[in-house]
């Protein structure tokens, strides 16, 4: 079973978001711009990403399955790093309003998989609009953080964060979404402990020699 590695250097410098202030994790390594063929990861990656329309196709079983492949995978894995009783896990949220046909829970239902009953999951964080996924925008053209943050509400819960937070998402890019929420987070609860855990991070392509 793969562990959680730190995103630390000379990895941050392939997430232009981050600074070794930010805490941050992931399982797998999937390559930009390649097929699956470049490797087992990208694989998995690509079948996790199949979106809701494809939902009566032939390769949307691929996606279930590989839900609960992570799960047990991450299942082994986040133990390592989290102290459950203490910590609460926020799933990043998807590009697509929750009432959008195309809207994506797969990070929920990995997290929910990978983790014990009683969890302390939630979802406080909401965007008020559709934006375009990370992975189909350039690097350029990617939201800017605070224009992430403009887009997000929050849901407060009947009881306060736990001293640690963990924010949770299936690919980090540039990382300005983890950054975004980790501010958004700090805003209405600034005790709490953020830390980053991904299912993957996005590799870039190297250049032939």
């Amino acid at each position: 079973m793969p562990a959680l590695t730190k995103i630390d250097e000379p990895l941050l410098r392939e997430h232009s978001s981050l600074s070794q202030g930010d805490d941050c994790y992931f399982l797998l390594e999937y390559t930009a711009h390649s097929s699956i063929q470049q490797s087992p990861d990208n694989t998995f990656i690509t079948n996790l990403k199949k979106k809701p329309d494809r939902k009566n196709k032939w390769e949307w079983p691929y996606k279930e399955w590989t839900i609960q492949q992570l799960a047990a995978e991450l299942a082994t894995a986040l133990p390592t790093l989290i102290d459950f009783p203490t910590t609460t896990l926020i799933p990043i949220p998807p590009s697509r309003i929750r009432t959008s046909p195309l809207y994506d829970d797969r990070v929920l239902q990995v997290l929910r998989q990978a983790c014990p009953a009683d969890a302390d999951i939630r979802e406080p964080i909401i965007c008020r609009e559709d934006r375009l996924a990370a992975h189909h925008s350039q690097e350029h053209d990617r939201p800017a953080i605070n224009d992430l943050m403009d887009n997000y509400s929050w849901l407060e819960g009947a009881h306060p964060l736990r001293p640690n937070t963990v924010l949770f998402d299936d690919v980090i890019t540039s990382g300005n979404h983890y950054i975004a929420c980790k501010r958004f987070v700090l805003q209405h609860h600034p005790a709490t402990r953020v830390t980053g855990i991904f299912i993957a991070r996005r590799a870039l392509k190297r250049p032939r020699p």
